[in-house]
């Protein structure tokens, strides 16, 4: 397995991270692995590249995506202003981390 390029979200379950990021947007992955996690119920998108990819995973206070958001223009900056509120709101020891700011940065749609 070897991948460099877009491919599409499918996301699979509410998620904090994602919130803001459309259903099959491109992301940019860049890797020779990729993640299978042990427990489906943590998997928040996955996408399909020779193989079936779990793209993110969420469980408690971990997120974690195999692709790049730092390279994935538009999506890849909501997610990101998306893990600074979450951020934020557990660092004030907040009980409403799940209130994510309303669309952080603009859509294409």
């Amino acid at each position: 397995y070897k991948r460099q390029g877009w491919n599409q979200l499918h996301k699979t379950q509410d998620h904090l991270l994602l919130k803001y990021v459309h259903e099959n947007e491109d992301v940019y992955f860049v890797h020779s692995y990729y993640l299978k996690a042990e427990e489906e119920q943590i998997v928040k998108a996955s996408t399909e590249y020779t193989t079936h990819i779990h793209a993110s995973v969420e469980k408690d206070n971990i997120f974690a995506c195999q692709f790049h958001p730092e390279k994935s223009s538009d999506a890849g900056a909501r997610l990101l202003a998306n893990f600074a509120t979450i951020a934020r709101a557990a660092r004030a020891d907040s009980a409403h981390a799940d209130k994510v700011a309303e669309n952080p940065v603009a859509s294409k749609e």
